[in-house]
């Protein structure tokens, strides 16, 4: 069993809000949890009551919700998964207002409540039509913001599908397909690569002109055929488009008994082939396939292997367990597709994690308040590992952001610290806040941390290093354009 030291101890600083806030019975508060907490108001800044609150995620995962109280207020509790937060979808109480929150929009750090404002519902005319100009019924209509599917439609017998998404939602595809038939996308934006998105139009028209059948065939390490994988089109290009549409969480199909799913709709004209995702909590696929189909179109083989597992168990230095202790893990191996994930400690202090399999696995504590690392573990397929982490005081890595000569804070940017180990690397970020101040509690290790486009500066915290702080302040004439 691996010894891992130094974790910082310190006191959870939650505040008072939470009882302003409420949790309704919809969602089940828990110390593995994040707390997302906000405010919802109309669009006269009315406080929207008993408006309902839920996450939007890949079909099949849980979702989570709660209702707003008498001022608005909600806390939504979630399990912790990364920088990043879920997808929500805000809905008032009559179905007549709605607002979408991107999960890119917030940091699960994030601890002060944002403002949502619900407005009235948007709605986009969708004809299709095949290369004959004929309407195409039953087609599939698929809008994405956030690369989430929010809205979906069929098309009727005129061949038109009216889709309803929130009005804030920034959307940058909307989708249209059809087995046998073919498939087209709606760009919403006038120039690639941009952030920036378009205000969608009244109505648009896509165009099915021909498809070309792709069967994917996924498998284990014996040859097995695995069942109820999730596969997609990672992304697709059809010529004349400014980019290609990311689709993979959108368009996806789950294998059948024999491990076979069929995509009869990919596009006939479609441009430099396609690479098709295959997604499953317990197997991680190493190669991914990537074909170029004919007329006649293609078969594709994916094989999986089998997730190894880290167990272990987080304990205080007197060696009573400590909960709720969150934990990220990142992989490298000999493929691009290295793994990250993230799990919490119980309240017995233990917990799991399923890893890719042959891969430099460095795993660490990604709570505010502490700090640990482990690395050097390589597990086999199904191979299963137990560590114990023992908490001790750490470092905060921490500075301010700032712009121009007057250093005026820069909020809302982004602070990346990766941090190297036993051939693999782990990558942390940190929103400013409003004084752009951003932060890292860390253990000792070797560390490069960037922030704003500025130089990269290195770090190395030893294992006698008697300072508490490290800090490093970035400045930069003007903000970066972003991509």
């Amino acid at each position: 069993m691996r010894i891992i030291l130094f974790v910082a101890i310190s006191l959870l600083a939650i505040g008072k809000m939470d009882s302003a806030f409420g949790q309704t019975e919809d969602a089940k508060p828990s110390v593995y949890d994040f707390k997302i907490r906000g405010v919802v108001l109309d669009d006269t800044g009315k406080p929207q009551v008993e408006a309902v609150v839920q996450t939007v995620g890949i079909e099949g995962r849980p979702t989570y919700k709660t209702k707003t109280l008498g001022n608005g207020g909600f806390l939504l509790s979630v399990p912790a998964d990364g920088h990043y937060g879920p997808n929500l979808l805000i809905t008032s109480v009559d179905g007549s207002l709605s607002s979408f929150i991107s999960g890119f929009d917030y940091d699960t750090r994030r601890r002060k409540p944002f403002v949502v404002k619900l407005l009235p519902w948007r709605e986009v005319e969708v004809r299709v039509r095949d290369g004959k100009n004929n309407p195409v019924p039953g087609a599939e209509i698929v809008l994405q913001a956030a690369y989430q599917d929010i809205a979906n439609a069929k098309t009727a017998e005129t061949g038109v599908a009216k889709l309803r998404f929130p009005a804030n939602a920034k959307v940058d595809w909307i989708n249209a397909l059809k087995d046998g038939v073919g498939y087209d996308y709606y760009e919403n934006y006038d120039k690639f690569p941009t952030r920036e998105r378009l205000e969608v139009p009244d109505k648009i028209e896509l165009v099915l002109d021909g498809a070309t059948p792709v069967e994917v065939l996924v498998q284990d390490s014996q040859g097995n055929p695995i069942a109820d994988v999730t596969v997609a089109p990672w992304t697709i290009k059809k010529p004349a488009k400014l980019s290609s549409a990311n689709v993979g969480g959108a368009l996806n199909r789950t294998t059948d008994q024999n491990g076979k799913a069929v995509f009869a709709w990919l596009p006939k004209n479609l441009d430099k082939g396609v690479t098709i995702l295959p997604y499953h909590e317990d197997y991680h696929c190493p190669a991914p396939g990537h074909v170029v189909p004919d007329e006649n179109g293609a078969q594709v083989v994916l094989n999986m292997l089998k997730n190894a597992v880290i167990r272990g168990k987080v304990v205080y230095p007197n060696g009573t367990p400590a909960a709720g202790i969150r934990l990220q893990g990142e992989g490298r191996g000999d493929t691009n597709f290295y793994f990250r994930g993230h799990t919490k400690s119980d309240e017995n202090g233990e917990f799991e994690i399923k890893v890719y399999p042959n891969q430099n696995i460095l795993l660490a504590t990604t709570d505010p308040d502490y700090a640990a690392s482990v690395s050097g573990i390589n597990l086999a397929e199904g191979e299963v590992e137990n560590v114990e982490i023992k908490l001790s005081e750490g470092v905060l890595i921490h500075g301010r952001l700032s712009v121009g000569k007057d250093n005026q804070p820069a909020p809302e940017q982004t602070a990346t610290l990766i941090q190297e180990g036993g051939g693999a690397s782990l990558v942390r970020w940190s929103t400013s806040d409003q004084k752009g101040e951003y932060s890292f509690r860390v253990g000792p290790g070797t560390y490069t941390l960037s922030a704003m486009d500025q130089s990269t500066v290195k770090l190395r915290i030893a294992e006698d290093f008697d300072q508490k702080n490290v800090v490093h302040d970035f400045n930069i004439a003007q903000l970066p354009e972003q991509p």
